[in-house]
């Protein structure tokens, strides 16, 4: 018995059977492993759960079935699969709270608007220019752009730089991303200091 399901070469034979043994074991077995979620995402993850193992199930050889145990083969691949799927929902909830304390500094940011004395911090934005590992042609251009934007937001540029002579347009619109990013950052570290 597998939570209270069973899973025979029997019950594999007629896919509504199988289900049914599935959504038993599924039941007991989601609720055990996602006790923290709410029934929504449960009842989900079930669902997708079980999507997946019967495609997986599908996948395999039927001559292979004879040989193996049914019931450890659908509680591996379950356990695998809420793993990730608890994985991608944590992700997801960490990407909505970074998501919330940027717009909330940003927000900020709008609000107080640039004063007259706010510079470019050229090592914020350089640092944040060398994560994209552009050549040097490339990063010259997306800093003199980025700077650019910078100073039309209300900031004050003391560095001068020299325009790239290359234009890019695909990295033109890196610009609006490493703006972004600097605004952010920017925020983050006046209020720390």
């Amino acid at each position: 018995m597998l939570f209270k399901a069973e899973i025979t070469n029997e019950t594999a034979k007629d896919r509504d059977k199988l289900v049914e043994q599935l959504y038993i074991f599924l039941n007991e077995f989601a609720y055990a492993r996602l006790r923290y979620e709410s029934k929504d995402d449960i009842e989900d993850c079930i669902q997708d759960t079980i999507m997946y193992m019967i495609k997986r199930f599908d996948d395999m050889p039927k001559t292979s079935t004879n040989y193996i145990n049914l019931e450890k083969y659908f509680y591996n691949r379950a356990n695998s699969y809420v793993s990730y799927w608890l994985g991608g929902k944590i992700r997801n909830r960490k990407n909505i709270s970074k998501y919330i304390s940027n717009k909330t500094y940003i927000d900020k940011m709008d609000s107080e608007g640039v004063s007259g004395e706010d510079y470019i911090d050229y090592s914020i934005l350089e640092n944040i220019i060398t994560e994209y590992n552009l050549d040097t042609e490339k990063s010259k251009f997306l800093l003199f752009f980025s700077s650019k934007h910078l100073e039309e937001l209300g900031f004050i540029s003391d560095e001068y730089i020299v325009n790239s002579e290359i234009i890019y347009p695909v990295i033109t619109n890196l610009v609006y991303a490493v703006v972004d990013e600097y605004l952010v950052k920017s925020v983050i570290l006046k209020e720390n200091s």
